[in-house]
C-alpha cells in the first residue's frame, strides 16, 4: 500500500523511509523505480550480529535493505555508531558481504551507511522555561517538592507500558508503606500525560534526571531535560545501553541499570556534586543539544544522501570499459614503438614491487628505490612489508577500527581490495610507480621516438580487466 500510494504520488527527488516497520517498502520502490534516490532511519537499536544471527528471517530481512545500485543510490543511517557498526557487521557475518570504509558492498554496488542522531527543537523548551506561566509553577513545586523524587512515563499508550505501569505503582507503594509519614510521602508518581508547560516545569525543578533504561535507540527526555537546565544545571545519570550515551555521555554520569549498587553509588554522588563539576558537565551537553537539532538533523541527512549521489556516479565514472581486443590489435599493428605495462608475477622483465616504490630493471639483480623522504614510523614493531602493510581478511569490522586507532593521524591510506585492506605511505600508487619507469626507461636507452602504443593488463582497478591505447 505505501510504495503503491508513494508510486502515484512520486516526483523527482529524495524518498526517506523511517523505522523497522517500513522495512520491506524499500525493496519494493527500488523494483518499481531503480534510479529512485531512497534513505532509510532507523530509530531503534540494531542488535549485534551474534543476537541477530539466531533470527529464522535474518538473511531476508537484511537483503530487504541492501537494494542500492550504481544508478539509483542508497542511504541507510541510524542513531549511534555502535548500531551501524552492528549492521555491517551483520551483512559481513550472515550474508557474507563485504564491508567498506562507508558501507556496504556487493558485486559493486555499495548501500552507503552513518550514524546521524536525531534532536530536539530545543529552543521551543528554553523559550518555553521563560514563561510567567512557567516560572510560577516553577517556585510553587521547589518549595512544596524540594529534596523528593517525581516519577512520571513517557508513552502510556504502549501496552507493555501499562504492564510495567502496574508494576511501578506497586513499588511506589511498598517505598511510601516503609519510609512514608503521615505528613510526607517519598516518591510522587505521576501516572499521566503532562502538557508541555507542566513538563518543562518538572524539567526545570528537577536536580537529577535519572534515565534506567535497559536498552533504547536514543532516548530524547535525556535532550529535553538537558534543554530546560540551563540555569539550575543539573546533572543527567543516564543508562548505558540508550543511544543518547553517544552525544550526551560525556557530560553525563553513565550507569549500569541492571546494577542497583552502581546506579545508587550514582545518585549519591550526584547529590554531592560540586557546583563547578554540575556546570562544567551541563554546558557540555547543553552545547550539543542546542545544536544538533531535529531541525538539522534532516538537513544532515539529506545533504549526506546528495552527497551518496555524487559518489556513486563518480565510482561509475572511473570504471573503465572492457578491452575492445579488435581496436586493440589494429592499434598495435599501426603503432611503431610499444609498452606493455603487466601487473602479474613470473615475467622476466622490468619488476616493480609495492606499487612502483622498488624496481628491478630485466639487466640488473638489485632493487633501487623510486620514492624518497617515505615516514614508516606508523608500522611500529611489526615484521611487514618496507612500506606497506596487507591483511587478507573475511571481516569488515577491522575497517571501522582502523580509521579511529593508531594510525588515523598518521601519513598513510588506507586501501580496500577485493578481499584484502592494505595500509600504505601517503602518495604510494602503480600510477606514481609506472611514471618513474618510464622516466628512467627513456633515460637507459636514450629514447628518441615517442610511445605511440600502450597496453595496460592486471588487476590496476577493483575488476580485473585490460585497458588499452
Amino acid at each position: 500500500m505505501f510504495a503503491d500510494v508513494i508510486e502515484e504520488n512520486y516526483q523527482e527527488g529524495d524518498v526517506w523511509c523511517h523505522d523497522y516497520h517500513l522495512l520491506f517498502l524499500l525493496r519494493l520502490l527500488k523494483e518499481k523505480r531503480p534510479n529512485m534516490r531512497v534513505g532509510w532511519f532507523l530509530h531503534t537499536p540494531f542488535p549485534s550480529s551474534e543476537t541477530y544471527r539466531i533470527m529464522s528471517s535474518r538473511s531476508h530481512l537484511l537483503t530487504a535493505v541492501l537494494v542500492a545500485d550504481l544508478v539509483g543510490c542508497y542511504f541507510l543511517c541510524f542513531h549511534t555508531y555502535d548500531y551501524a557498526r552492528n549492521f555491517v557487521s551483520a551483512c559481513t557475518h550472515i550474508l557474507g558481504l563485504q564491508g567498506t570504509l562507508v558501507g556496504v558492498q556487493d558485486q559493486g554496488r555499495v548501500t552507503r551507511i552513518a550514524a546521524y542522531p536525531i534532536g530536539i527543537d530545543s529552543q521551543r523548551f528554553v523559550q518555553t522555561v521563560q514563561l510567567l506561566d512557567v516560572q510560577n509553577p516553577i517556585k510553587e513545586l521547589e518549595g512544596r517538592f524540594g529534596g523528593k523524587k517525581i516519577a512520571m512515563p513517557t508513552r502510556t499508550e504502549v501496552s507493555m507500558y501499562k504492564k510495567l505501569a502496574r508494576h511501578v505503582h506497586e513499588i511506589v507503594g511498598q517505598i511510601s508503606g516503609r519510609f512514608g509519614t503521615p505528613t510526607l510521602v517519598p516518591v510522587h508518581f505521576l501516572d499521566q500525560l503532562l502538557d508541555f508547560n507542566t513538563l518543562c516545569t518538572l524539567y526545570t525543578v528537577a536536580y537529577v534526571a535519572l534515565i534506567t533504561s535497559v536498552i533504547d535507540g536514543m532516548n530524547l527526555v535525556s535532550y529535553e531535560f538537558v534543554a530546560c537546565q540551563a540555569s539550575k544545571k543539573g546533572v543527567l545519570v543516564l543508562s548505558e545501553f540508550v543511544g543518547a550515551t553517544q552525544s550526551l555521555g560525556a557530560g553525563a554520569i553513565l550507569v549500569n541499570p541492571w546494577n542497583i549498587t552502581d546506579v545508587a553509588s550514582s545518585i549519591l554522588y550526584v547529590l554531592d556534586m560540586p557546583s563547578e563539576e554540575k556546570e562544567k558537565r551541563h554546558n557540555h551537553n547543553f552545547m550539543h543539544v542546542i545544536t544538533h537539532t531535529c531541525q538539522k538533523w534532516p538537513e544532515t541527512f539529506l545533504s549526506e544522501l546528495d552527497d551518496t549521489v555524487a559518489e556513486a556516479q563518480l565510482r561509475t565514472k572511473q570504471i573503465p570499459p572492457q578491452l575492445q581486443t579488435e581496436l586493440a590489435v589494429n592499434r598495435y599493428r599501426c603503432s611503431s614503438n610499444r609498452m606493455f605495462i603487466l601487473n602479474f608475477e613470473d615475467y622476466n622483465v622490468w619488476l616493480a614491487v609495492e606499487h612502483g616504490v622498488f624496481i628491478r630493471t630485466a639487466d640488473k639483480n638489485g632493487s633501487q628505490n623510486l620514492t624518497n623522504n617515505i615516514h614508516t614510523d606508523w608500522i611500529a614493531s611489526v615484521k611487514l612489508h618496507e612500506t606497506s602493510i596487507v591483511w587478507s581478511y573475511k571481516c569488515s569490522d577491522l575497517l571501522n577500527h582502523l580509521r579511529t586507532g593508531p594510525i588515523s593521524n598518521a601519513s598513510v591510506d588506507i586501501v580496500q581490495g577485493e578481499r584484502s585492506v592494505e595500509i600504505r605511505v601517503n602518495g604510494v600508487s602503480k600510477g606514481v610507480g609506472i611514471h618513474d619507469i618510464l622516466g628512467q626507461v627513456i633515460r637507459d636507452i636514450d629514447m628518441k621516438l615517442l610511445i605511440d602504443y600502450v597496453l595496460c593488463v592486471g588487476h590496476f582497478f577493483p575488476k580485473a580487466m585490460a585497458v588499452g591505447c
